[in-house]
């Protein structure tokens, strides 16, 4: 009878073992939550990329946040935001869209960056989490400040990379047909940069340390968001602007929400302006702004 009993016991251990192995491999917590890599592009060059992991293992949406022109992959917040929603079980994953020449933080930067560029770019990050993280394709949103709004509300309204993007979230965006008019210095500096890009024979000009290509021009030119939102259909839309913004103007910003058909538009006056606070170590605005971008993704985004 013992022996009969040792027989019975022995399958039963083995099978106890394996469901606890099982376990602990998709429920395990990730061990470090912060990863930093490079990735290489198609133009040769290198994106610092910044991603911030849920607490545990699993498949898990994924939030893209893009930061606007002249900005960096740290500014505008973007590091808190980034781990509120890794705490919400998002991935959250942010990249520098001025390249490095080497997979190297001290090496020179390219300078440049078009909207192709970064469309390009954003679907490398994005399904680079989703085939080393497991993040889940079927589950994708966006965050856009400024530029990065430009750039986020192109790549919503046309499906890019033929993802099904379920959400929207937009800091001020410069996605109207003026908004870098504007930000250029009105039509007169604008056309002035822009002849200047295609007629030198360095192929471009400046503008914040940054190169203005005849690529540049052309993906501003060719494509007005506002046009096109038709397309994201009654998908959710968040839009913050500012009364104060003297960079990307109120006006542009609800051209913007306006041309959704459920965008939620959240107004405040800051004289931070075109900042939102984001960059302050502690302000109420910018930790209401990070509250209610993850509540909002946690509503509208597939967990």
């Amino acid at each position: 009878m013992k022996q009969k009993i040792k027989y019975i016991l022995v399958p039963v251990a083995i099978a106890l073992i394996a469901l606890a192995l099982l376990f602990f491999t998709h429920n395990s917590t990730y061990q470090n939550r912060e990863i930093s890599l490079f990735l290489e592009n198609e133009r040769d060059s290198y994106n610092y990329v910044e991603i911030s992991l849920p607490k545990t293992k699993g498949s898990h949406p994924i939030i893209f946040l893009a930061h606007g022109f002249g900005g960096s992959i740290g500014s505008g917040g973007a590091r808190d935001l980034a781990a509120s929603l890794s705490d919400a079980g998002f991935i959250a994953v942010r990249i520098d869209f001025n390249p490095y020449t080497a997979k190297s933080l001290h090496a020179d930067r390219v300078n440049s960056y078009s909207l192709s560029d970064m469309t390009s770019e954003a679907l490398l990050a994005i399904h680079y989490v989703a085939d080393h993280y497991n993040g889940d394709l079927d589950a994708v949103a966006l965050y856009g400040r400024s530029y990065g709004g430009r750039l986020v509300m192109q790549m919503a309204n046309s499906s890019a990379g033929d993802i099904d993007f379920q959400a929207l979230a937009l800091i001020a965006p410069a996605g109207d047909d003026v908004a870098f008019t504007r930000f250029l210095g009105g039509e007169e500096q604008y056309h002035a940069l822009r002849d200047e890009a295609f007629s030198s024979t360095k192929g471009y000009s400046l503008k914040n340390g940054l190169h203005l290509t005849p690529e540049w021009f052309e993906d501003i030119e060719s494509y007005n968001p506002c046009d096109t939102s038709i397309n994201f259909g009654d998908k959710p839309v968040l839009l913050y602007y500012n009364t104060l913004d003297q960079i990307v103007y109120p006006d542009t910003a609800l051209r913007c929400a306006k041309s959704y058909a459920n965008c939620e538009t959240i107004k405040v006056t800051s004289e931070d302006g075109h900042g939102f606070e984001m960059g302050y170590d502690s302000s109420e605005l910018k930790d209401s702004i990070i509250q209610k971008v993850t509540e909002f993704f946690v509503e509208n985004v597939g967990m």
